[in-house]
This record gives C-alpha cells, structure tokens and sequence, in this order.
C-alpha cells in the first residue's frame, strides 16, 4: 500500500493525501487538478475540495488511479 499508510507517517495531514489524489486525477484529465477552473468542484470551497481530495486518496486504490475518476465526480457528462 502507500507509503503514508505506514505508522511512521500518521502525522501527516489530510493534505498530503489530498496532493496525492491531485495530481493522479490530473494527470489522467487535467480539469480535475485542484485548482483547474473546470474541476466539477470548482464552485465548492479549498477546504472541502482538500477534504474531498484527501478522503480520495486516502479510500483509492493507487495501483488503478483511472477508478479515482468515479470518486471525484461519479457522474461525467459524455
């Protein structure tokens, strides 16, 4: 599993995994990148875009980051 599953890493905060799950979404589509204008988040605020995020990177399996696509927005428009 990650590396911040470790016990050595518990003192990590929700935004680590948050970067975690930032940057696998965007680099398989750009417009979920945090910040991206497109983000189907975009209207919501940084603190529960992070929280979000974080709780993604904290349930996906990171060995299948496609799968992380239907945390993030379950339904995408075709």
């Amino acid at each position: 599993g990650p590396i911040l599953l470790e016990p050595e890493f518990r003192h990590l905060t929700d935004a680590a995994w948050a970067l975690i799950a930032h940057e696998k979404l965007a680099a398989i589509d750009p417009k979920l990148a945090l910040f991206h204008p497109d983000n189907p988040m975009a209207s919501q605020p940084l603190e529960e875009r992070v929280s979000r995020y974080a709780e993604i990177g904290k349930k996906a399996d990171h060995t299948k980051p496609e799968e992380m696509i239907g945390l993030i927005c379950p339904i995408r428009p075709i």
